[in-house]
Parts: structure tokens; C-alpha cells; sequence
């Protein structure tokens, strides 16, 4: 399956937008002719994260051109097509198929005015929002088709560091999360054991235990009885679950952490584990396809590396339920045999 056509109407810049797409697409422009704009359009409709009161557009969300005297009204429909030999997919889509090409199921996004509203919409309060599918606003398209049929995206700016680093964000934890409840717990109970070991080893060296007794007794006098939160010194939690959390992704051979790596590698590990989750979630049937949308893909990848990365994202993903978007500016962009759009 992948998108075949997608259609915006005054939606920020665009007036009218409507472009025919393959599975996997390189997205090219100058700066600020709308290839961000483009991929929040895509997400208006399939991203499960974006909250309501994002799709709950803003009046300068609204192309800046129309006539001020005709009612506005911003538009987002989105083609899916090949799904008829998926069963998952073709349960989740059926109902939405265009009544023109049963072979096109389409998914749409709408912003306009509420329908007690008199005369033209003042304000923002007087619009409201539609997901709905097959040009049908009473088919309404609700979060468990986004969840099956999902949005990745990695912004422009980005953070890796920081995204690998905070467990919440971490595209490590769920993979974690579901290795460690794979691990009988009384193996869980004897690595916690040898932990806590190992720390009361340390812990006991004279000149640790000597600043481990002087920050104990500050903090209780700063904080009070009441407040004391009973602090020591150690190598992690010693906890066996919080054990395992504290694992992280480490380069050079476990010599140095993700922090001391170049943006470019840390994007490139972002980038690895982001797509291992994904193939997770599909094998774990949580997800029937997967549009991973890319911003500025060549950020701190070297030319050279960035043909190499990009060239085993297109072969990887041929046959696979996921497509890859990747909006770049102008360059080097006939990648990995795939033809841009511009």
C-alpha cells in the first residue's frame, strides 16, 4: 500500500495543491515553499500524537489569498491505493473507498465553519474540524485507524542527543521494555543482586563512604527530618527493572555514550532505533502501515553517507508496509533511483 494522490486547498501557502505520488518520495524545494506546510497537511489526518487543539486550526493557518468575501474552508484529502492484498489493511479502508474507484480508499481533513454560525466565520471559535473518509463527512475516521495506519515523523530540528538520552522520548524504552519482560524474573533477582554488590563494593571504599556520610548529613539539615530523601551513592537503581532502564546506547565499543558522538551519528542512531521500533510494533500487530516522514534527512550526514543511508532506507522499505517522505532543500536529490517532487 502507499499514497497515491494528495490534495490540499487553502492551507497556509497553498492554494491548491494536488500531486500524484509513488511509494517512496524525496520532497525538494527552496526554503519556505512549503514542504514542512506539507507534511503537517499529511499529519492534520493520520498522526495519532497531533492533539485536537492542533487540528483545531488557527485563522492564520488559513491561505492568506482567498476572497475575503467567500466562506473559507481548508481542505486535506489523502489517497491510499495497492491494500487489497493486506487483510488488515483492507478491513481498516474498505469502508472508506471512493465510490468512483473502489480501488482508492481516501481520508480527509476539513477546517470551516460551524454550522450554527451566521454569514461569514469572525473568529477562530467559529470554525470547527472534520476527520472523515470517502468525500462523506458523516463517515467520520476515528484514532484507532491512525494508530493502525500511523505518522512518524522526525522534525527538522530535531534533538537526538537529547531524544536518546530522556527515557520517556526514547525510542529505546518500549524495545527495552519488551526485551526485559522476556527475562524470567528470578534472572532479573540474581543480575540485581550482583549490582548491589558491586555497589556496596564501591560504596565501602573509605573516601566514598567519607563523602557519601557528608552529603547524607547536609542534605538532612538543609532539607529537615521531613524532608529528608535518604540519599547514598551508587552505580544505578537497584531496583531489577529500574536496573535494565538504565541501559543505554553506547558507541565505540561501550567505550563512550551517545552524548560524545557527532549530530550526525546521533542522528543516524536516532534514526536506526526509531525505524527498529516501528518494525517492532508491526510484528507486535500494533500497526498495519507506517509513513515515516523525515525532515531535512541530510542534517548533519556527510553527501556521501547521506546517499548510503538513503539508498537502504528506499531498498529496505520496497514491499514493506512503510513509506518513507523526506523533505530536503535543493541539491543532490535524484537519491537512491527515487524521483523527486518539487
Amino acid at each position: 500500500m502507499h499514497i497515491s494522490r494528495i490534495q490540499v486547498r487553502q492551507f497556509r501557502n497553498f492554494e491548491y495543491l494536488d500531486i500524484r505520488l509513488t511509494e517512496n518520495v524525496v520532497i525538494v524545494g527552496e526554503n519556505r515553499v512549503g514542504k514542512s506546510n506539507l507534511l503537517f497537511a499529511i499529519r492534520l489526518v493520520l498522526d495519532a500524537s497531533l492533539p485536537d487543539t492542533a487540528r483545531q486550526l488557527k485563522m492564520t493557518d488559513i491561505w492568506d489569498g482567498r476572497d475575503p468575501n467567500v466562506e473559507p474552508r481548508v481542505e486535506v484529502h489523502v489517497d491510499f491505493t495497492e491494500f487489497d492484498g493486506d487483510p488488515n489493511l483492507t478491513a481498516l479502508l474498505t469502508d472508506y473507498r471512493l465510490a468512483t474507484d473502489h480501488t482508492v480508499s481516501r481520508l480527509s481533513y476539513v477546517l470551516r465553519k460551524r454550522v450554527e454560525v451566521e454569514g461569514l466565520p469572525l473568529s477562530e471559535a467559529d470554525f470547527e474540524f472534520r476527520v472523515y473518509g470517502r468525500d462523506d463527512e458523516t463517515v467520520s475516521v476515528d484514532a484507532g485507524v491512525r494508530r493502525r495506519i500511523c505518522l512518524a515523523l522526525l522534525p527538522a530540528l530535531r534533538d537526538a542527543e537529547t531524544d536518546l538520552a530522556v527515557w520517556r522520548t526514547s525510542p529505546l524504552r518500549p524495545l527495552l521494555d519488551d526485551a526485559v519482560s522476556r527475562i524470567p524474573r528470578a534472572e532479573l533477582d540474581a543480575v540485581g543482586a550482583e549490582v548491589n554488590a558491586a555497589t556496596a563494593k564501591i560504596g565501602a571504599l573509605a573516601p566514598i563512604e567519607s563523602l557519601k556520610t557528608s552529603l547524607k548529613a547536609r542534605m538532612s539539615r538543609l532539607a529537615g527530618q521531613a524532608q529528608d530523601m535518604q540519599t547514598t551513592l551508587g552505580l544505578t537503581p537497584t531496583d531489577p527493572i529500574r536496573l535494565f532502564r538504565s541501559l543505554r546506547l553506547l558507541i565505540d565499543d561501550g567505550k563512550r555514550g551517545i552524548a560524545d558522538a557527532s549530530l550526525g551519528s546521533a542522528n543516524l542512531a536516532l534514526l536506526t532505533l526509531r525505524l527498529e521500533e516501528l518494525e517492532w510494533l508491526r510484528r507486535k500487530n500494533a500497526q498495519s502501515f507506517t509513513l515515516v516522514c523525515i525532515e531535512e534527512p541530510e542534517a548533519h550526514l556527510h553527501p556521501h553517507l547521506q546517499r548510503t543511508v538513503f539508498r537502504k532506507l528506499f531498498d529496505e522499505s520496497r514491499g514493506q508496509p512503510l513509506s518513507l517522505y523526506l523533505p530536503r532543500c535543493h541539491g543532490s536529490c535524484r537519491m537512491a533511483g527515487v524521483n523527486p517532487v518539487e
